[in-house]
């Protein structure tokens, strides 16, 4: 599914939280799956951020878990490898601006809602 990718950190250290806001997302499909060859040595939840066709501007998440999920958004925890060292990292996905849906019920009223 599509989503609005922030890393929250950086070779393992966390960002500072005013880097949020003014650092831009990486629009991707995320997709988490076992795969039995990892780095590890063995088999390993994988995280993928697909931002096109087998194409992926983050490295891959092992021993990747949903640590945090809200009505909009979730975290995806896991490690991930950058010139062969293993770094903690962190993504925070949620749904793009423009594909977000508010429920009918909280919409204002108008002379049609009678008829229903």
């Amino acid at each position: 599914m599509q989503y609005e990718v922030l890393p929250l950190f950086e070779r393992g250290k966390r960002k500072p939280k005013k880097a949020f806001s003014s650092e831009p997302r990486i629009s991707a499909c995320v997709q988490m799956n076992k795969s039995l060859q990892t780095p590890l040595g063995r088999e390993s939840r994988v995280a993928h951020a697909y931002t096109g066709p087998g194409v992926s501007e983050l490295p891959e998440l092992y021993e990747a878990h949903v640590d945090g999920i809200a009505v909009l958004a979730f975290t995806i925890e896991g490690v991930e490898f950058i010139d062969g060292q293993m770094y903690q990292q962190a993504w925070h996905c949620r749904l793009p601006e423009h594909k977000i849906q508010v429920p009918w019920h909280l919409c204002p009223r108008g002379p049609l809602d009678e008829l229903l």
